[in-house]
């Protein structure tokens, strides 16, 4: 698996959350880093139907309600994402 750590920004609540992954585990922290591999910034309506599985990454990015930094192809290979995508 994926070894790294993903940082979610939530735009409108100026909230931040870490998602650590350690190859077989992760888990989420409320904070921030600043070796994220990957920093995703959204508003917190998004996030949540992200985590529900009612959108993916790819549709919010391409409907530009997701700003991506880093590495993109990081973001879409997290075992977070499977079943979202």
């Amino acid at each position: 698996g994926e070894k790294g750590r993903l940082l979610f920004q939530i735009i409108d609540t100026e909230q931040s959350w870490v998602v650590e992954l350690d190859g077989k585990t992760s888990s989420v922290i409320r904070g921030t880093t600043s070796d994220a591999e990957t920093t995703l910034s959204l508003e917190d309506e998004d996030l949540t139907a992200l985590a529900r599985g009612e959108t993916s990454v790819r549709e919010l990015y391409t409907r530009g309600k997701l700003r991506v930094d880093g590495n993109m192809q990081f973001a879409y290979l997290l075992d977070f994402f499977v079943g979202l995508a």
